[in-house]
């Protein structure tokens, strides 16, 4: 894509400011206001030590066992099973969460970079987005992983993984006709017994519309051309992204449609939280 800062070309980009021409023959692809470090230091590490106490967080929670004693049923009592949508059989991830985690700090964070670096030209402006997005998909997390474990939820694959076995000579279960039992008759691994636990909200879900949702903010931002359909494509990209990366978690039996709307509607709200008080209210 070509720009021009006064925006007379087909396509351009919203620029803060306009390099000198020297500036230019040597640096033609860098920052014009790059600071010192300690300047950059006194105004970034608050926001790096919220970002990092909330991913301390989320892997301390990640680790904890789910808070409340969910129960469920097995079996009816002439053997049919009661909810077949948990039975679903255990199948290695499309996109693991590590993955996905790369996926959706990364596509972000180079755009944003290549953008500040070759378009806008503002050192500012990255920080201000790198910060955001970092920002949003910490929070995200930590909100996400604060819910599994405090309700949590069956995952499709969940009876497949516990792998109940029942007494032969009595039912241990409550309830109505004593079907409903807990994770106790489980004799799966118990790692995995308590993941499965875990459905909502997708945390796949929710990192990918924090990540991509920015991004397409940004796009809208800083992008600008005559084309309002080109416009429209360019934002509707991430978003894409976004829904595809949260959908396939419905394919592998990881999680049901409901656990990925909730993730992208967290994720979605801290990705237009963090744009504004980032990026909109610093007027980059």
């Amino acid at each position: 894509m070509e720009g021009t800062a006064d925006g007379d070309g087909p396509d351009s980009i919203r620029t803060p400011s306009e390099p000198s021409r020297s500036y230019r023959r040597f640096f033609p692809y860098w920052w014009v206001d790059t600071p010192k470090f300690a300047k950059w230091w006194t105004a970034s590490w608050p926001d790096l030590l919220v970002t990092t106490l909330c991913c301390v967080a989320g892997l301390i929670i990640m680790q904890a066992p789910p808070l409340t004693q969910r129960m469920f049923p097995v079996t009816f009592n002439n053997g049919n099973v009661v909810y077949p949508l948990d039975a679903y059989p255990r199948v290695t991830e499309i996109i693991p969460t590590w993955q996905s985690g790369i996926i959706c700090f990364f596509v972000p964070f180079f755009f944003i970079l290549f953008t500040s670096m070759v378009f806008v030209r503002g050192f500012w402006d990255m920080h201000n987005a790198m910060t955001g997005l970092s920002s949003a998909l910490a929070i995200t997390s930590l909100f996400q992983v604060f819910i599994k474990w405090l309700i949590g939820g069956f995952r499709p694959h969940f009876l497949r993984t516990c792998n109940p076995v029942m007494p032969s000579t009595y039912r241990p279960g409550f309830g109505l006709q004593t079907i409903w039992v807990d994770r106790t008759i489980c004799t799966g691994n118990p790692g995995d017994v308590l993941e499965a636990m875990r459905s909502f909200p997708s945390g796949h879900s929710s990192a990918a519309f924090a990540g991509f949702i920015f991004l397409a903010l940004y796009i809208n931002a800083k992008y600008t051309t005559r084309s309002v359909s080109l416009r429209l494509a360019y934002v509707a990209t991430p978003i894409l992204i976004a829904t595809l990366l949260a959908a396939i978690k419905t394919t592998d039996y990881y999680h049901y449609w409901y656990d990925t709307v909730g993730g992208a509607i967290i994720g979605t709200l801290f990705a237009f939280g963090a744009f504004y008080l980032f990026l909109h209210a610093e007027g980059a």
